[in-house]
């Protein structure tokens, strides 16, 4: 079973309201696309990171535990597709005494046959 989650940061969702607008309602001018990411949102897929937050963390945090929970239950693992090369992220593990961050990155932990977050 595969499961995907999308993570934007929060801005990505906001409507503002329009000059005038005393209710301070969502924007008139909601596009198709803005739609489906809030379908998205309502369904599950989508999460998103708070404006002052690190988006890295989240992104990273939700797929090793995606990864430690299917090599629990024997499935594929978590994984990153990004062009986030995730510096910033390592630096700061590396830092912190490391959990070996850059090696999961980059798929090193996991057997050959599977794709890293590259």
């Amino acid at each position: 079973q595969c499961r995907v989650m999308v993570v934007l940061p929060s801005y990505w969702l906001r409507t503002k309201p329009r000059a005038g607008d005393y209710s301070q309602g969502n924007a008139k001018m909601i596009t198709p696309q803005l739609e489906s990411l809030h379908e998205l949102h309502a369904e599950g897929l989508l999460c998103c990171a708070p404006p002052a937050d690190d988006d890295d963390s989240y992104i990273i945090s939700i797929a090793r535990r995606a990864d430690t929970r299917s090599s629990l239950n024997g499935g594929g693992g978590g994984f990153i597709l990004s062009n986030d090369m995730f510096r910033d992220a390592i630096e700061r593990d590396n830092n912190a005494g490391g959990t070996g961050l850059d090696k999961w990155l980059n798929g090193e932990s996991r057997s050959k046959d599977k794709l890293g977050a590259r």
